[in-house]
């Protein structure tokens, strides 16, 4: 997780857990999660980062925030405008959209499925060209 302003290297942490995808259930735990957590720091990026399954170095912005699984925006974002996702959840703070939840596939990546790995480019591309993924600190 890390602050809009990523120029400020204290405003950036990590929570790391470990899960198995063979969980029934999981999946929906986690977006459940992310929402949640969204709504408390809506001013941060927040980003679900699947080492085992879809690491860092298989993305299209390695050094960049990227959508792989699940990623929060501190933006509004339109469902229109990102008709590869899955699914967009709108985040509100006193009836306004501040952030977007964006669920890139409904199950979770595979590096050697290239549907999945083709679906989140698309969304990382749109994304960076609408400067909305920042660079890691």
């Amino acid at each position: 997780m890390a602050s809009r302003y990523l120029n400020s290297p204290f405003l950036t942490s990590q929570i790391k857990f470990l899960f198995t995808h063979k969980k029934a259930g999981i999946y929906n735990k986690i977006i459940q999660f992310v929402t949640e957590l969204a709504k408390v720091f809506s001013d941060c990026y927040i980003e679900i980062n699947l080492k085992d399954t879809f690491p860092k170095q298989n993305a299209l912005f390695p050094k960049r925030i990227g959508t792989s699984m699940i990623v929060y925006i501190p933006s509004p974002l339109n469902a229109d405008d990102y008709p590869e996702a899955h699914r967009i959840i709108p985040i509100n703070r006193d009836d306004k959209q501040v952030g977007t939840v964006i669920i890139s596939l409904d199950h979770i990546p595979n590096r050697d499925n290239v549907e999945d790995i083709e679906i989140i480019n698309r969304l990382d591309v749109r994304l960076r060209e609408a400067d909305l993924l920042p660079i890691r600190k």
